[in-house]
């Protein structure tokens, strides 16, 4: 499809598009008894806008590794409507994530850094939880190991880039042929296997270590999986009972007042498009 063909697909109707593959999300995971939560920025725009963050354009997802492994079980069988699609490692081999992604297979995203060979759509994430020990000293030990790979998967899985500036081009060429020997793969294999060290069910700390990673995403398992509902948008979703401490862990006690104007940049910057043919009038 040519540029000229393209029919592109603005932010505020990325919004939408995204609040809907949420709540058809939250409509399945409820009838197939799958826990999830609001996560990251959409849990802080929940809380403090009462939905998105203006400023930000995802929307973030946790799921405690049991459901998240039998919703992928569940996804090879049936969908969650015909139009969404899941992506993760497993199903595709352009995908460069520890995490799934549930997205409109009528849509086409240009994503900086990633495989166009993906294909991928507009999404949510669905981040897995995994559990942690109680003693800290393990828990730190873990989590740092974790990291480790983390940084590894990052390097292996980064695009090549040219640059006319001959320090940083020999910086990516370096980086590229040192990493090159790497199987993106077997690192989000392992990744993966690491991270479910600890099972989630009998783990008295939980967090999302397999990507996100860091202290900040440790919180204790009592009281979190005690569902509250939020809004978000003009619809109420998900959210862990102790979800104002778990923000006070991401983001710092501070979160829950307006960041200043040079603070308010999500870093998130692709264009998305219809796929020829597939533009309708109505798709909320």
């Amino acid at each position: 499809m040519t540029a000229s063909e393209k029919t592109d697909i603005g932010l505020s109707e990325i919004k939408k598009m995204q609040t809907k593959i949420l709540l058809q999300f939250h409509e399945f995971c409820h009838a197939h008894q799958l826990r999830y939560f609001l996560y990251g920025g959409t849990l802080l725009g929940a809380v403090r806008h009462r939905g998105f963050i203006p400023w930000d354009d995802d929307i973030d997802l946790v799921m405690p590794r049991p459901d998240y492994q039998k919703l992928l079980t569940i996804l090879q069988k049936t969908k969650v409507a015909s139009h969404l699609d899941i992506i993760h490692h497993e199903n595709n081999p352009f995908y460069p994530y520890p995490f799934a992604k549930l997205y409109d297979n009528r849509t086409i995203c240009d994503i900086p850094g990633l495989d166009p060979r993906m294909e991928l759509g507009i999404w949510i994430d669905l981040f897995p939880m995994d559990g942690l020990p109680a003693n800290k000293s393990l828990r730190d030990q873990h989590i740092e190991d974790l990291q480790s790979q983390i940084r590894l998967l990052n390097r292996c899985s980064r695009k090549f880039y040219f640059s006319k500036n001959p320090v940083r081009l020999a910086k990516n060429i370096g980086i590229m042929l040192l990493y090159s020997f790497y199987s993106q793969k077997k690192v989000i294999c392992k990744l993966e296997a690491d991270a479910q060290k600890y099972p989630y069910e009998s783990s008295p700390y939980i967090g999302v270590v397999a990507f996100c990673g860091g202290q900040n995403n440790v919180i204790e398992k009592a009281g979190f999986e005690e569902t509250v509902m939020l809004p978000f948008e003009q619809y109420k979703f998900d959210a862990p009972g102790t979800y104002r401490k778990y923000l006070v862990n991401l983001y710092g006690a501070d979160c829950f007042e307006i960041p200043p104007e040079s603070k308010q940049d999500s870093g998130h910057v692709y264009t998305a498009w219809w796929k020829e043919g597939e533009k309708i009038n109505e798709v909320y």
